[in-house]
């Protein structure tokens, strides 16, 4: 029979909040809650502002949700050949990518484009960061652990598209709004790629 008694492998909460790794993970994908968040709400506005009809901004917009199903797929087949840290690293830097290719699109197609890439990394973050946090720490209090990194991933997520938005009053446009989003996935990605990957035995 199943032994009830043995403990899951993994850190408890005390543990993992007196864990360095925790905190560059956390300051890391905070980061890319508020890049995103700051997308999602301002995108159309954005567009719409750029000359596009407002149908055609939204339509974009809802595509970026169909889109990021494939990136899910992609996900599981990679994921057995590459790490999820380093897999979550591609996928933060191509957010930061559809993010320039959106501010600098010229055209329809250079902004399918943009949907092709932001969606596709975007459906990717949410399962590798799962991913990269049980790597880390086990799944003996998993639930508690993001919980807890949970909270300021959603202060920057609120804070980003306000932040944003403000930015708009002042200038008048959303380009160095979206040009700073790109720079936190950056900063992001390079704190992910000098957190070690986590250690498992052979």
């Amino acid at each position: 029979g199943v032994q009830a008694n043995v403990p899951l492998p993994g850190v408890t909460l005390s543990e993992a909040l007196h864990s360095p790794v925790f905190w560059k993970l956390t300051v890391a994908l905070s980061l890319v809650m508020l890049g995103s968040t700051v997308v999602f709400v301002h995108q159309v506005a954005f567009l719409i502002g750029r000359g596009y009809d407002a149908v055609l901004a939204a339509t974009l917009s809802g595509m970026l949700g169909l889109v990021s199903l494939p990136g899910r797929y992609v996900l599981n087949v990679l994921s057995s050949r590459v790490s999820a840290q380093t897999l979550l690293v591609i996928s933060v830097v191509a957010q930061a990518v559809g993010i320039v290719v959106l501010v600098l699109a010229p055209s329809l197609g250079w902004l399918l484009l943009y949907v092709v890439i932001y969606g596709t990394a975007y459906g990717a973050f949410s399962p590798l960061r799962a991913s990269v946090m049980a790597d880390h720490f086990g799944r003996r209090t998993y639930g508690s652990i993001t919980a807890v990194q949970g909270i300021p991933m959603a202060l920057c997520a609120g804070l980003g598209p306000l932040a944003a938005g403000w930015l708009y009053d002042w200038l008048h446009h959303y380009e160095l709004a979206f040009w700073l989003c790109a720079g936190a996935f950056l900063l992001a990605a390079l704190g992910l790629i000098v957190i070690a990957q986590p250690y498992h035995e052979p």
